[in-house]
């Protein structure tokens, strides 16, 4: 069974999440990948075979592609950034749910939501817990 931990280890870095990000955009040869993302032969060759490990990427026939696991580690990175792209309205509102002095009423915190963020995507994390 693949752990978790070496799901995040093969992404762990700049150059991995550059090699990931390109094939889930467009099913890729090594040659167009490493001419594109600038990597020596080994930069490319060790980071691609950890993905391939803990399956997030395949090759098929002579493109590399994203497995259906890949598939939804690269949604959960979309919302990751997602995240990073919201940080401060993010941090808004938890200033707000953890106030000391005033409790914020839950109806109040959804209209303040509502007006702070325009992503329904976030919305519907933060308004299911």
């Amino acid at each position: 069974m693949i752990e978790l931990e070496k799901v995040m280890d093969s992404l762990g870095d700049r150059k991995s999440l550059s090699i990931f990000k390109y094939i889930a955009k467009q099913p890729s040869d090594t040659s167009t990948l490493r001419s594109q993302l600038s990597l020596s032969r080994k930069q490319y060759y060790t980071r691609l075979s950890e993905m391939v490990e803990v399956g997030l990427i395949r090759k098929y026939h002579s493109n590399y592609t994203l497995t259906s696991f890949g598939k939804m580690v690269y949604d959960a990175l979309e919302i990751i950034e997602l995240g990073l792209t919201n940080f401060w309205k993010l941090k808004a509102l938890d200033s707000l749910e953890f106030a000391k002095t005033t409790r914020v009423p839950h109806e109040e915190r959804e209209r303040i939501l509502e007006s702070l963020i325009d992503n329904m995507k976030i919305k519907e994390i933060l308004l299911a817990h």
